[in-house]
Parts: structure tokens; C-alpha cells; sequence
């Protein structure tokens, strides 16, 4: 079973840690202690634990409104005046449909419940206090090396208040005297209210990294398909860590490239992001080179008011001949996906295969909570990988595969060693070489 609650990378620290007379204790890495304005410590536990991810003091991706106050609670809701924000809040937890918090955040337990209907019933004031942040940190501490080479762009970039979605590019030159590796990564993310997912490439064709300018300005998402596929974030992740055996490949003129996919729903003005990376880099070279791949592929026809599924195999080449090793999957479609699972097919024959076993699952699938999974795998030449994706269409018109959060995508990225060098290879082909069926 695929969970991400126990993920390879260090998740933000959100908790309010408590002590038993009911104040808050430190937390490292985060800022000193702010009174939430007298909100009660069984409520303040709830609200950190499975809202404020989202629902911070400013509210991140896509959130309608912060959930960190006693006033903010008794605020009118968002959607219905008439109503507070609590009211909103009781109504969504036991909501049959998409039901808050979404998966793979585990619902609300009876506890919780009550402590929320408890006090949206009475309102009593408390004695809590509690970690109050602009958005996630990383947990200080996390890796195990020191970083020495930080990915930054040259300006800041400022998204226009009158586009939704965007995708934008920076580039960073990095010179070194020796090949190195870099064996661990930290994000380094700054606009949480617009940010919704980072991936960074490698690009080691002089002619095709001096397309990406090192200020951030607006690219081609899919023009990444033969860059180096290093790392991808999302909301909840944090640092990453490599095992001790494994690297990614760092020449000795790197050209990096970010790119950023920044999602302004409410049209706010004035939204500036500078994200970036920090590295752990080494010249002790290890025995294997780490590389991401995708599953999946771009054949998504959703007919508008209807349902799609795909589900699409791929079969391991002789080029793999020592294996795929797994060690994390990201699994991602947009807005109007409503399951997808990635398993594989052993063969145990020239023929014949073992029964299908699930790498990674999500099901109902949550656009808003996309994170890297730990997955203990080998693949070999010969087995099969089937990539599965389920769609539901609420809009008049067909939605197709497609880089804006409007579209669709089916893929399935996966980190794993060693690299495949074959003259062909680039991260998406498993993607673009899969035998496709709808409706299975």
C-alpha cells in the first residue's frame, strides 16, 4: 500500500507542540510563538494538525480563507456571508463529496469532531498558543550534510494579477574545478500563496540551456522533455536525502534550470516569488547516478459532462539490463482527476506474468496535496509497468492533455537508479512509448 504519510523528504513542521499546561513549546525551525487570540489548545491541535497546511495565516494554494484564529472562525464564510467560517469548516469535514482534509491526509477522528463541534457550539475562549507561520519550513537539522551550492534567481519574478496560471524558468551556471555529485537537495520555497510545484532540470546542451535566461521569465512546460529530470516539489515536501550508494551527476560546467508553476486563483496583485534550491554536493563520486523518469502518457480525451480512464503499459527494456531501482514516486494529474495507480507486472515467462502489484496508488485523488512517496522496487527487463488514470469531466467542453491546471496530464514520476544512458532515453519516453487502453 502506497502512503505518503511516511515520505523520503522531510515534511514542513506545522505542529503546535504543546506542553502539559497547555502552552506551546519550541519547535525548531519555526518563528517564536504568536497568541492565536485565546482559541483552546484541543481546537488549536485539530486546526494544525489537518487544516494549516493550506488555511494559514495567509491562506496558500487556493485556500479561501486562514484558520489560525478565534476570529478567524467567527469570520463570516467566504462562500455564504450568513454563515462563520467555523460552520463552514464542520460542513466540509463531514462532506460526502471531496470531503476536507483531502487525501491522503487522514479525515477528522470522533475526537477531533468533537472538539470542533464542542466549541463552534459554545465558542469558549482558552489559554492556547500557537506556532503562527507565513507557510511550511523544512524541519532544521534534516540532512545529514551541509550545503554548499545555493540555486536562486537572479530577481525576483512577479506573476501578473491577472493571470491564473503560469509556468516560469530561471537558469543558474555553475562552474567547478572536478565532476561532482549532488547527494542531497533542499527546496527552498518562498510564495507559498502562488507556488504550487517546483521541478528542476539539469541541462547539458550549451545551445539549449542558453534558451533559459537566469532572470525567471515565462517558458514551454514540455520544453523540458530532454533536460535532466533532478527533483519535483510540491505542497509537504522538504529536503531530500539520497542513499549513501547513489548520486546525481554534477559536470563540471552545470547549467541548472527551475522551473516554476505558479497558480494565482484569487488574482492578487503584487505576487513576488524568488524560490530556489540548496545543495549537499560531493567529490567522492558514488557507484550509481540517480535519474526520475515518468509513467504515464499525453493520451487524456475527457468528454466534457463525462468520465475517462486510461490505463497504459510499458514494457522494461534490455537497455535496463541492471534494473530499475525505485526509491520514490510522485504519481500527478490536475483538477479533475479522481484516481490513479501505478503498478507492474513481473514476467515470469517469455509469456507470462505474475499478477499485477501496486507501486503507488491515490484514490480519490486531491490536486492540492501532491507529494513523493517512498517506494522499494526492481524492476527488470521484460516486466511491465501499467500506469492507470480516472477521470471526471464537470465542464462543457473536452479536456485534453495539456500543461495548464485547466488540462489534464497521467504520469507517474519516478526516482530511481542507475540512469538509463541509452542514445534515446529521456525522462518522459516510458511516457510516449506506452500501449494505451481506455475505460480498463
Amino acid at each position: 500500500m502506497f502512503r505518503f504519510a511516511a515520505v523520503l523528504f522531510a515534511l514542513a513542521a506545522l505542529s503546535c507542540a504543546q506542553t502539559k499546561d497547555g502552552a506551546s513549546a519550541p519547535v525548531t525551525g519555526l518563528p517564536a510563538e504568536v497568541d492565536d487570540r485565546a482559541l483552546p489548545c484541543a481546537v488549536t491541535d485539530v486546526l494544525d494538525k489537518k487544516c494549516r497546511t493550506c488555511h494559514e495565516r495567509k491562506p496558500a494554494f487556493g485556500a479561501p480563507m486562514a484558520l489560525v484564529t478565534r476570529d478567524d472562525l467567527l469570520a463570516p464564510l467566504p462562500s455564504d456571508p450568513t454563515k462563520r467560517a467555523i460552520d463552514g469548516v464542520l460542513a466540509r469535514v463531514h462532506g460526502a463529496l471531496k470531503p476536507m482534509p483531502p487525501a491522503p491526509l487522514e479525515l477528522l477522528s470522533d475526537a477531533e469532531n468533537a472538539a470542533l463541534q464542542s466549541w463552534a457550539a459554545a465558542t469558549p475562549e482558552g489559554a492556547c498558543k500557537t506556532q503562527l507561520v507565513d507557510a511550511p519550513s523544512p524541519v532544521s537539522g534534516s540532512l545529514d550534510c551541509t550545503p554548499d551550492l545555493t540555486i536562486a534567481p537572479a530577481t525576483p519574478y512577479e506573476m501578473p494579477a491577472t493571470t491564473t496560471n503560469q509556468y516560469v524558468c530561471y537558469r543558474v551556471d555553475v562552474d567547478s574545478a572536478e565532476p561532482r555529485q549532488v547527494i542531497g537537495m533542499e527546496p527552498l520555497p518562498d510564495n507559498h500563496s502562488i507556488l504550487h510545484h517546483v521541478l528542476l532540470f539539469r541541462v547539458d546542451d550549451e545551445a539549449e540551456a542558453a534558451k533559459v535566461s537566469t532572470t525567471p521569465a515565462r517558458c514551454d512546460a514540455m520544453r523540458s522533455t530532454f533536460w535532466t529530470f533532478m527533483y519535483g516539489w510540491g505542497p509537504g515536501t522538504g529536503p531530500m536525502k539520497l542513499p549513501p550508494n547513489v548520486g546525481i551527476n554534477q559536470p563540471t560546467k552545470a547549467h541548472y534550470v527551475v522551473q516554476l508553476h505558479y497558480n494565482n486563483a484569487q488574482h492578487v496583485g503584487g505576487q513576488r516569488d524568488a524560490t530556489g534550491f540548496k545543495f549537499c554536493t560531493t567529490n567522492q563520486l558514488r557507484p550509481f547516478e540517480a535519474d526520475v523518469l515518468a509513467f504515464g502518457t499525453e493520451e487524456i480525451r475527457v468528454p466534457a459532462k463525462g468520465t475517462y480512464s486510461v490505463s497504459c503499459d510499458w514494457t522494461i527494456p534490455d537497455t535496463a539490463a541492471d534494473g530499475i531501482h525505485i526509491l520514490a514516486m510522485n504519481p500527478h494529474m490536475h483538477g479533475g482527476g479522481t484516481a490513479i495507480e501505478t503498478s507492474f507486472l513481473r514476467q515470469t515467462g517469455e509469456t507470462t506474468f505474475d499478477e499485477p502489484k501496486t507501486l503507488a496508488k491515490i484514490d480519490p485523488w486531491n490536486y492540492q496535496d501532491q507529494q513523493w512517496g517512498p517506494v522499494s522496487e526492481v524492476l527488470h527487463p521484460g516486466d511491465v509497468v501499467r500506469h492507470r488514470c480516472a477521470y471526471k469531466n464537470d465542464t462543457s467542453r473536452t479536456v485534453n492533455f495539456g500543461e495548464n491546471t485547466e488540462d489534464e496530464m497521467c504520469f507517474g514520476f519516478t526516482l530511481y537508479y542507475p540512469r538509463i544512458k541509452a542514445a534515446y532515453w529521456n525522462w518522459a519516453y516510458p511516457s510516449l512509448q506506452s500501449i494505451c487502453t481506455t475505460g480498463r
